[in-house]
């Protein structure tokens, strides 16, 4: 048996580079307790026996209250020494630790809230652990190839006692803070959407587009016509193909997390797997890939495949390929950086 404990999304994200003048540094707590609001699944996590007795670590103790700025006090601490990430186990030789901190200040608003705490710089040793969640975050990278990823949520499971991290990568290694996360409070939105990619099929397929969508189609609108296009079909007829297949917790990722590198992830089998989808109105089998997504591609070849949609806007065909199968296409390149050292 499996259970997930989803965090912020904000809370938890490795090699991304912080851009902003101030702020935006990552909260590592997620609130499992407010009130009367309660985080049901993420109080799952009282069903894990992987706590520790903690109360005689004293150093522990200390470590694990040092930067409080509220009356606080530890409720639960666990430890995890098998880690895997998106499914697969990796090789560390250090243990992760998350712990509960609920605040005790009766003349506080916030008496009574408790969090899931999860920091980054968490370290402590002693005869029986050996704790570094900075360096388990590390192994973890090295597993994702230093991609910018961000933690959906922990997934443990019962039989392996295996601690699982749900990642998203969600751009190239030390992408900019800016280009994942909206600068500001209150806009609405968590992540930055302000990006596309470049398509050269203009000529090609405005005259179909304009039939099928009923309206002017122009260079002002036509990269939101595809996008839109894309996004119905990420979220319909693609998503309802893989549930078939037997994929589960399947999300469309490039619509919150436009620099991903791919569009789509889901579980099969336990593991993670990712799908970098191209549409063209076309009845031909063409597409552009950027070099970042092609790496990206390369290096996960295993886990990931590349769907194309040709006839987007009429009765689309699929055709699923692997990097083999791609490497095997025609290539054109269309525009080449020149730079002087």
């Amino acid at each position: 048996m499996v259970i997930q404990l989803p965090i912020s999304k904000k809370s938890l994200y490795s090699n991304i580079y912080n851009d902003n003048k101030i702020g935006h540094t990552a909260t590592v707590s997620t609130v499992i307790k407010q009130g009367k609001s309660i985080n049901t699944k993420l109080s799952q996590v009282y069903r894990i026996p992987k706590q520790i007795d903690f109360k005689k670590k004293y150093n522990l103790i200390d470590k694990l209250l040092r930067n409080s700025k509220a009356i606080t006090r530890i409720n639960n601490v666990f430890v995890f020494s098998d880690i895997a990430v998106n499914g697969k186990k990796i090789d560390t030789k250090y243990q992760f630790c998350f712990f509960t901190k609920e605040e005790t200040d009766k003349t506080k608003v916030q008496y009574g809230r408790i969090k899931l705490h999860y920091p980054i710089t968490l370290k402590y040793e002693d005869e029986d652990l050996l704790i570094n969640n900075r360096k388990v975050l590390r192994d973890i990278s090295k597993a994702l190839n230093d991609y910018a990823f961000i933690v959906n949520s922990f997934d443990f499971d019962f039989e392996t006692e295996i601690l699982n991290f749900d990642c998203q990568i969600v751009g190239e290694p030390q992408i900019l803070q800016s280009k994942v996360f909206i600068i500001g409070k209150g806009v609405g939105k968590t992540f930055n959407t302000n990006f596309f990619e470049t398509f050269d099929n203009y000529d090609d397929e405005v005259q179909i587009i304009r039939k099928k969508v009923k309206k002017e189609v122009s260079p002002e609108n036509y990269i939101e016509l595809l996008k839109e296009r894309k996004n119905h079909l990420i979220d319909n007829l693609l998503t309802n193909k893989l549930k078939s297949l037997g994929y589960n917790r399947i999300i469309n990722v490039s619509k919150t997390y436009p620099y991903s590198l791919y569009d789509i992830e889901s579980y099969y089998e336990g593991k993670k797997r990712f799908f970098i989808v191209k549409t063209t109105a076309l009845n031909k089998k063409v597409f552009d890939l950027s070099l970042l997504k092609y790496t990206f591609f390369g290096k996960f070849k295993e886990n990931t495949s590349l769907i194309l949609c040709t006839n987007a806007y009429d009765n689309p065909d699929i055709d699923v390929y692997a990097f083999e199968n791609v490497e095997r296409f025609n290539k054109k390149i269309n525009s080449l950086r020149f730079y002087d050292e």
